[in-house]
């Protein structure tokens, strides 16, 4: 995901996972889309941070006539759809809007003081029946998945203009459940490197249930003369997904332990964008000018995920709470919301005179700014006993009423947790960037692209760990963290020749530099805990850009009726590719960005298509198509 890259009408949208460059298709409604346009090799009036490959989502603006749309479907998986075994929680009652009726909320304020047990105070119990008593996984039956979707639009025409709108909506709910749900954490000897076995530290097995909801709608207007375009749209996309598991979870090496755990999650997110854009022709429209905005914002919340993890003694088979191995409830709270401005400005000039050599000349100007807040709050549930106490392993007992900690019986669950800000930030990026390229046609047979574009990033962070020992590595107040210029040319070579039967060939060759950036997320000091799996992903501030220099050949071959075949050969080098490392030998559940080095790339692509119409005429609206890839990747690690 790293490497490619997803853009809505030629301009970044963030998607319903803040943290990928890749945006889910499934938020536009299909009905409504123009062209999905995907490039594969670098010009300079994209953006220059991808390299596999970019796809460019363009809305429709006018509709050729007046459509109504309405379409319904259900699909049906043996294993995830009508099982009695599927697992989940008692949710909240808009769950089927994509979005938490606020059942989930923290239902104290992140800066109340939690007073200690010590204290004696009926406030304590107070704030611990304050939390939900919704602790454990039920199995009911699953649904079926279904989608629905509505779509509308139509144009009128005046003295002079024409004036289009469109409208839609999607509806999908779709169901997944794991019965047999493996997590593994293995670790290598580090102190022999002719020991090539892998240690397992860590078996995790159970169930796995999940409910994922999504809906968008989607608006537009436009308004058109013979030389001016303007037009406005609107989208939102609302996700929400529920997840229950029931894991048990067997640790060997760093700590022997068996733990039973139950886990109930809750992802919010959601995308809403505006974007407002010009077409203009100037004279006799050799020259065109171009503009685009569009602010966009993005929200996920994950509202109180709760674990509950119960050690099983080995030795009696008894239920018990051991903070040192892990098994203590907590509930966790996950905010992030993100601004997103981009604009563009753009100029083409074509160029005449009649010789054999035309000229397309372009130039524009590109800008981002994102702006992140992300916070993290953690409570902790303990249980005071005196005396023994028998758990029955049902972590819903943990917040029953009799088993609520008083200052009268002084035992049973009680809260702990405060606000930490080593567990929150705030992120900020811009990127300018300014392009100027040449399509240049020399004759029928001959075309040249080549240009240069300019990109100045700057990110700067704020955040903290827990203890500052150094205030120069622990703690950063809005610091310039990335401040990177980069010239990214690049050149295109196309040789056509056509026959006399319709029939044309290609050669093409091109040449470029691109590059691929750290996240938010990656480029930080945070820490972020996923619950299932028990992994902890760890920032790294000091990440660097990835650099990646591109090379491609392709041989097209296009005949009557759609068919055609093509080669293709690319090669790729990455200078500090960013790669998914283990954080250290002593921690081999916790992971951690890093530039490792260098890596290559190297494939070849061939394509076949062909109508079957030369075989029978009542088949020659069916096509046939084949692509196959080969690809050899070497990364070398670093020390």
């Amino acid at each position: 995901d790293r490497y490619s890259k997803t853009i809505l009408n030629g301009l970044d949208v963030p998607g319903l996972d803040p943290d990928r460059n890749s945006v889910q298709l499934d938020i536009f409604p299909t009905n409504l889309i123009d062209n999905i346009i995907v490039y594969k090799s670098f010009t300079p009036d994209l953006p220059g941070d991808f390299t596999g490959g970019m796809v460019n989502i363009e809305t429709k603006d006018f509709p050729e006539t007046q459509t109504l749309n309405i379409s319904a479907g259900a699909s049906y998986n043996p294993d995830m759809n009508l099982n009695a075994r599927y697992i989940t929680y008692q949710g909240g009652g808009t769950d089927r809007l994509g979005m938490d009726d606020g059942s989930r909320a923290l239902p104290v304020h992140p800066y109340t003081s939690i007073p200690e047990r010590t204290n004696t105070t009926s406030y304590l119990t107070t704030l611990t029946n304050s939390f939900s008593p919704i602790m454990s996984t039920l199995r009911e039956k699953s649904g079926l998945n279904s989608n629905y979707s509505l779509s509308y639009g139509n144009q009128t025409n005046g003295n002079g203009y024409d004036l289009g709108y469109t409208f839609s909506a999607n509806y999908k709910n779709e169901y997944e459940y794991y019965d047999n749900a493996t997590f593994g954490i293995y670790f290598k000897d580090l102190n022999d490197s002719g020991v090539n076995e892998l240690f397992n530290d860590r078996s995790d097995n159970g169930q796995i249930g999940s409910n994922n909801v999504l809906w968008s709608t989607l608006a537009g207007i436009a308004f058109k003369t013979q030389k001016h375009k303007i037009t406005l749209s609107a989208l939102h996309s609302q996700n929400g997904e529920s997840r229950a598991a029931f894991i048990n979870s067997t640790r060997k090496e760093f700590g022997q332990s068996v733990l039973e755990k139950s886990i109930l999650e809750y992802t919010e997110r959601s995308v809403s964008n505006v974007l407002l854009k010009g077409t203009h022709s100037i004279g006799d429209g050799n020259l065109e000018l171009k503009w685009q905005v569009s602010p966009t914002l993005s929200k996920m919340s994950e509202p109180d995920i709760r674990l509950t993890a119960y050690e099983i003694n080995p030795d009696t088979g008894e239920y018990e709470l051991n903070p040192s191995t892990g098994g203590i409830p907590t509930r966790t709270y996950r905010d992030l919301e993100e601004q997103n401005y981009a604009g563009r400005f753009d100029v083409s000039y074509k160029i005449d005179n009649g010789s054999n050599i035309k000229h397309k000349i372009k130039t524009g100007f590109y800008g981002v700014y994102k702006n992140r807040d992300f916070s993290i709050l953690d409570y902790n549930f303990a249980f005071h006993k005196r005396g023994t106490y028998d758990f029955t392993g049902n972590p819903d007992e943990l917040f029953q009423e009799e088993n609520i900690w008083t200052p009268e019986n002084n035992k049973g669950t009680f809260v702990k947790g405060a606000f930490e800000p080593s567990k929150s930030y705030e992120a900020r990026q811009q990127i300018l960037s300014g392009y100027v390229m040449n399509e240049m046609e020399i004759g029928d047979t001959w075309k040249a692209v080549y240009g240069v574009r300019v990109e100045k990033a700057q990110n700067w962070y704020t955040g903290r760990k827990q203890f500052i020992n150094n205030p120069q590595t622990d703690l950063f107040q809005d610091r310039l963290v990335l401040d990177e210029l980069d010239f990214l040319p690049s050149l295109g070579i196309v040789k056509t020749l056509k026959d006399e039967e319709g029939k044309t060939m290609n050669l093409r060759a091109s040449f470029s530099k691109t590059l691929a950036r750290p996240t938010f997320k990656e480029k930080s000091i945070a820490q972020i805990a996923d619950r299932i799996s028990g992994r902890l992903f760890i920032g790294n501030i000091d990440l660097e850009d990835v650099k990646v220099y591109n090379a491609d050949v392709r041989w097209e071959y296009f005949m009557p009726k759609g068919s055609m075949i093509s080669v293709s050969g690319f090669y790729k080098h990455f200078i500090n590719p960013i790669e998914l490392t283990a954080f250290d030998a002593t921690a081999p559940s916790s992971f951690t960005p890093r530039n490792v080095g260098d890596a290559d790339l190297l494939g070849v692509e061939m394509e076949y298509r062909s109508s079957l119409g030369g075989l029978s005429q009542s088949l020659s609206n069916l096509i046939f198509n084949v692509n196959t890839t080969l690809v050899y990747s070497s990364v070398k690690m670093t020390e």
